[in-house]
């Protein structure tokens, strides 16, 4: 029974507990008040939950996929060439992309400026917890959801192109914060391309999520030489 509804448990969770909760007022309201009005603190509670949530639907999504996650890995390593070679074209055709939109692009973003001010300021354990959910976490659970559940389950019911376009824009969507960057969306949109047509094509999870983590990566450590 569980088996047969672990995709829609698995986007609920993730629309609900990592989407809607955290960006409604009283959410923000609670913590303030459980932080007895230390703004500090209650940032400091609202990034935990925001970690722990990531921790929580990370092992929800092995457990779910854990049979598929076992084939997927012994397929990688049996093909880990042309795995590899997928990687280095998406990695390589992600840096051009950006590069030539940040031409255009000037923009830093609050997404950015978020993590560049965690990365500043948080205290060795949240740094250790930042970096875990940046680099690794985030984009295996990321990938999950947009490229197993979206394009993987979705491609049933629409053409790939259609689903791969549709799954990047919402990619790109979730990670700005305000209307007011509404054209930072761009980036986030071509990158979410990448990774779902890699995943496409490889037609392995592990593939784009490894593409996806070494790009997170190699962000993490340009931000933390600003």
């Amino acid at each position: 029974m569980i088996k047969k509804y672990r995709i829609p448990i698995l986007l609920i969770y993730y629309l609900i507990i990592m989407i809607i909760l955290p960006n409604l007022p009283i959410t923000a309201n609670i913590i303030v008040f459980i932080a007895k009005d230390n703004i500090t603190k209650a940032t400091e509670y609202l990034t935990i939950l925001f970690y722990f949530s990531h921790f929580v639907l990370f092992v929800i999504g092995y457990l779910s996929l854990r049979k598929e996650i076992k084939i997927k890995t012994k397929d990688f390593i049996l093909n880990w060439k042309k795995n590899l070679a997928y990687i280095f074209i998406g990695f390589i055709t992600i840096m051009v992309a950006n590069f030539i939109i940040g031409i255009f692009l000037q923009q830093q973003g609050s997404n950015q400026e978020a993590l560049s001010s965690i990365q500043q300021s948080s205290t060795k354990f949240m740094l250790l917890c930042f970096y875990l959910v940046t680099v690794i976490l985030g984009p295996v659970n990321e990938e999950l959801i947009f490229r197993r559940i979206i394009i993987g389950e979705g491609k049933k019911y629409l053409s790939i192109w259609s689903i791969l376009i549709l799954s990047s824009i919402i990619f790109g969507f979730i990670h700005i914060h305000n209307v007011k960057e509404i054209i930072l969306v761009i980036p986030y949109i071509c990158t979410g391309l990448v990774f779902g047509y890699i995943y496409h094509k490889s037609d392995n999870i592990i593939t784009s999520s490894l593409l996806h983590i070494l790009n997170n990566l190699i962000g993490t450590i340009i931000l933390a030489t600003l």
